[in-house]
């Protein structure tokens, strides 16, 4: 941004199982639409996230889907 970084979203953690389907409801601003973005790998030009994406498989270890 022009005015310098700003934290969007932060310690977002969310669990969604096989045959769920997630909807995300909240105030206008709140950060809905970086948090889908992120998601779908989208952020735009000069954005930019760290954390991590886990995909936990039934009877198997942990995935990270981001490497």
């Amino acid at each position: 941004m022009d005015r310098g970084e700003s934290n969007v979203l932060k310690e977002v953690i969310i669990d969604i199982y096989r045959g769920e389907i997630l909807e995300m409801v909240d105030e206008y601003g709140s950060g809905k639409s970086m948090f889908a973005a992120v998601l779908l790998d989208a952020v735009v030009e000069q954005g930019t996230f760290t954390g991590d994406i886990t995909y936990y498989p039934p009877g198997g270890g942990p995935i990270d889907l981001l490497s």
